[in-house]
């Protein structure tokens, strides 16, 4: 189990920190894009809100890239840990799973929590902050990690 008790602090010192892409976000992808085609497969997957999405979405550094097909878990590992996965259509990366830690529940709106990129691929095409490297250790092989990348794939028609 990895502490997060400091997260909620932690995020509110970020906040502003946080690297998004210089495009502005008009030209990000389109809301209708991003909305789940499919319901989540697994008994622990939740849809992803909207506002989580898009938020999500403005960490993305590569240009031509949607991501859809949203699911989150909450992790038993830590209470305060949440992964969320999406897949991605466009930019050379069609069908890849993006797989993000959230301390904040990602299925209701107005995301306001810290958000880790947690493996390697997301790191390299967003500019959200590597898990793993991070003093919370977030990591796709954590409890949670997983599942939503599961789900989200399994939606791809």
């Amino acid at each position: 189990m990895r502490p997060f008790a400091i997260l909620a602090a932690a995020a509110l010192l970020l906040t502003g920190c946080a690297a998004t892409p210089d495009e502005p976000e008009a030209s990000l992808t389109p809301e209708a894009s991003l909305t789940p085609d499919a319901q989540p497969t697994d008994d622990r997957c939740l849809t992803v809100d909207q506002s989580t999405a898009d938020s999500m979405s403005l960490g993305l550094n590569v240009s031509g890239v949607e991501l859809a097909r949203w699911s989150a878990v909450k992790s038993n590992d830590d209470e305060k840990v949440w992964f969320v996965s999406a897949i991605a259509t466009g930019g050379g990366l069609d069908g890849k799973a993006f797989t993000f830690a959230t301390n904040d529940d990602p299925t209701q709106p107005g995301i306001e929590g810290l958000t880790l990129a947690a493996d390697g691929f997301t790191k390299e095409f967003t500019d959200w902050p590597y898990g793993p490297d991070t003093e919370f250790g977030v990591q796709l092989v954590d409890d949670g990690g997983q599942e939503p990348r599961d789900c989200a794939e399994a939606a791809i028609d």
